[in-house]
Formats: structure tokens, sequence, C-alpha cells
């Protein structure tokens, strides 16, 4: 069965901390301690067990030297392509801002 739509956004935020993290050669522990949450927390943001509020890809996009539109430009298309209700979609006009964002 597939993951349903905002499932799989978490999943693809979680993803993509984790392959930035292993390009830079850090630990979780070294994330969560600049992004300001705990290891447990950075390894269930990754394995997709926990949601990322929207506040937090900025702390950890810091974390990992990128813009937060490094972690949220590829959920864009499935938040568009999905069956949310509009409302829910409107997280897609959110992401675009967080592109510019300093990180």
């Amino acid at each position: 069965m597939d993951k349903k739509p905002i499932g799989a956004i978490h999943s693809e935020i979680g993803r993509r901390i984790k392959e930035r993290r292993d390009e830079m050669g850090l630990n979780q522990t070294d994330i969560g301690r600049v992004a300001g949450v705990s290891q447990q927390q950075i390894g269930k943001y990754e394995d997709g067990t926990n949601r990322v509020k929207l506040e937090r890809p900025i702390n950890i996009a810091r974390a990992l030297q990128v813009q937060p539109g490094y972690l949220l430009d590829t959920i864009a298309p499935m938040i568009a392509s999905s069956n949310l209700p509009m409302r829910s979609r409107s997280v897609t006009g959110l992401c675009r801002p967080l592109r510019y964002a300093d990180s």
C-alpha cells in the first residue's frame, strides 16, 4: 500500500536530511546539536517516523550548510500532484520563500 501523501512528504524531507548529512560526513548528534533537537529526533526524521515541523528544516538546513529549499524543493511536486485538499496544498507556497532564506 502506498504511503499517504503527507507521510511521503515527510519521508522525502528525511531522506534529503540523511543524504546531505552523509555527504558532509556528519552524524545525527552533530546535526541535532546545531538544529536544536536530539540525535534520536534527527534519526526519526530521517526514517520518516516523526513528521518534521515546518520551522525545523530551517534549523536543520543551517546545520547542513544548505538553503532550506534543498530539503523542500522535491516535495512541491508531490504536494501539487496529491489528493490533499487545497488548504493543505498551500504548503507549496510556503516552501518557495524558504529556498531564499538565509541558512
